[in-house]
């Protein structure tokens, strides 16, 4: 019996010294394997889905730039335009852009639109561009600012909601429609505009 246990802990000293040599060496290559395993069977897909997804990202600032290219081209070519055309004719171009906001005039302006069209405004508000202090104090070249224009009008008829869009039209300021909302039971017309001035 004595014998047995001896031999019985001999081995298992054996296997503990063996276990404590080589425990390190069978851990990093257990870890090794699982990660192998692991990427073998994950990563691929990842991969597919980061390569799509790159290259819808691609794609879209890629037709962003073409657009923001084309804008460009549009607004080179009136520019030249622009610079081509005598001095009686770049008076005429400055009073359909303002060189100042002047938000009376533009009050006033819309409100004898509505008045045409016989319809009253309920509700105006107008959102101006941001000012940029810096700009202003490098003395910069003039450019093409926007004024947005939320518009409430009370009134009945589609002939009248048609007259106010042909007098938008043709108005010397130039405008833009942006939204048309006609509310017809509380006979309400809400429209968004764009209007501009260049300073």
């Amino acid at each position: 019996m004595e014998k047995n246990n001896k031999k019985s802990n001999i081995s298992n000293e054996k296997i503990g010294l063996y276990f404590n040599k080589y425990f390190n060496p069978i851990l990093i290559t257990s870890i090794i394997l699982v990660f192998g395993l692991c990427y073998f069977l994950f990563a691929p897909s990842l991969i597919k889905q980061y390569t799509k997804m790159n290259q819808s990202i691609i794609s879209e600032k890629k037709i962003e730039l073409d657009e923001q290219q084309n804008i460009l081209k549009e607004l080179i070519k009136l520019n030249n335009i622009y610079e081509s055309i005598g001095p009686s004719l770049k008076e005429k171009v400055l009073n359909l852009l303002p060189t100042d906001v002047d938000l009376a005039n533009l009050y006033y302006n819309l409100s004898q639109l509505a008045k045409e069209s016989n319809y009253e405004i309920e509700e105006i508000k107008v959102v101006l561009p941001k000012n940029d202090k810096e700009k202003e104090q490098e003395n910069l070249k003039a450019s093409l600012k926007e004024i947005k224009i939320s518009l409430e009008l009370k009134g009945y008829g589609y002939l009248n909601l048609k007259n106010f869009t042909n007098l938008i039209e043709k108005n010397l300021r130039i405008f833009d429609i942006e939204s048309l909302n006609y509310e017809i039971e509380e006979s309400i017309v809400e429209i968004k505009l764009r209007t501009y001035y260049y300073n």
